[in-house]
């Protein structure tokens, strides 16, 4: 079911899981298409403002849950952007707060970009909702981007971060630095030339440094999020994608802002427990794919086991 606002408005996307589900190619290179629906429209509209759909190519995908206090700040962060996305795709994965009223009326706002919105009519978990947003992203998009709803960019993120992946054309998908909260500027690292070091899957299973909302990735993104895993679903990701061979770079400069402490009460990374058993269920998997030989494996579950107890030290 698709609305339309005027002209100067953008068109908002209502998808039942059913049909995401339906509609989900592997590689995510089509899916459901919302274009600006003015009568003269064409493949290079533009849309409220200076921006060229086809020049700029960047989706942004922003799973909510109960984020009705914050989902509005998230998308003025993204309009804030010095380089505007195309869209942002929005799902709002069966919220029990105002999160979907707040994506309505936001809906008949003005934006620098088409705003989708898709709803769950209960939760599923953030893997989904991120999956169904990757399936309704524009088939001309060249690089999604990810923003969970209680998170934030500076703006210069999108232009800084997508300008260095230009510039590095073998690196599939970039992460940076982020903080918890406004950055301090006595430590600000949001300016001077970015410097970047390679991601590597041992690395990541040291110590995942890195929050979904510093994520950029080239389209086809190489593979979903694993449905139905609601804790470390995206450190599974960001291994499966560099097991792809889809190279990966750490851009040491700070350009998000977390609402919360990625470990804090109320995150999905607050259920410790939880958390040491998604961490175990990679290492499994890696061992069941050969990734790490057997010995190797349970060393990684002793350094998780360890990092476990020192969270539970931590509270």
């Amino acid at each position: 079911r698709q609305t339309a606002c005027e002209c100067s408005f953008f068109p908002v996307v209502a998808v039942q899981p059913e049909m995401v589900r339906a509609q989900m190619p592997a590689p995510f290179r089509g899916g459901l298409v919302g274009r600006c629906l003015q009568k003269d429209a064409g493949p290079s509209c533009r849309v409220d403002g200076p921006v060229n759909c086809r020049q700029l190519s960047v989706s942004v995908v922003m799973p909510c849950f109960n984020a009705a206090e914050t989902v509005s700040r998230a998308l003025r962060a993204v309009a804030s952007q010095s380089l505007p996305p195309v869209e942002v795709v929005a799902v709002d994965d069966g919220s029990t707060d105002d999160t979907r009223v707040v994506l309505e009326t936001a809906a008949t706002e003005s934006w620098p970009f088409r705003l989708k919105t898709l709803w769950h009519h209960s939760n599923r978990g953030v893997a989904d909702a991120r999956n169904a947003a990757l399936a309704a992203i524009d088939g001309d998009i060249s690089y999604v981007a990810f923003l969970d709803a209680d998170d934030w960019w500076l703006p210069e993120k999108l232009k800084r971060q997508i300008d260095w992946m230009e510039d590095h054309p073998d690196i599939s998908w970039t992460a940076h630095r982020c903080v918890v909260g406004d950055p301090d500027p006595k430590h600000d690292r949001s300016h001077g030339p970015p410097l970047a070091t390679r991601i590597s899957v041992r690395r990541l299973l040291f110590r995942n440094p890195i929050a979904t909302a510093t994520v950029v990735v080239r389209r086809p993104v190489p593979s979903a999020f694993r449905s139905g895993w609601r804790h470390c679903e995206d450190l599974m990701a960001w291994i499966d994608w560099l097991n792809a061979g889809c190279k990966a770079a750490m851009i040491e400069q700070t350009l998000a802002c977390l609402g919360r402490l990625p470990a804090s009460r109320g995150g999905l990374c607050g259920n410790h427990s939880a958390m040491y058993g998604g961490e175990l269920e990679i290492i499994n998997q890696l061992e069941r794919s050969r990734v790490l030989g057997t010995l190797e494996a349970a060393g990684w579950r002793a350094h998780a086991w360890l990092r476990h107890n020192r969270r539970g030290l931590c509270r």
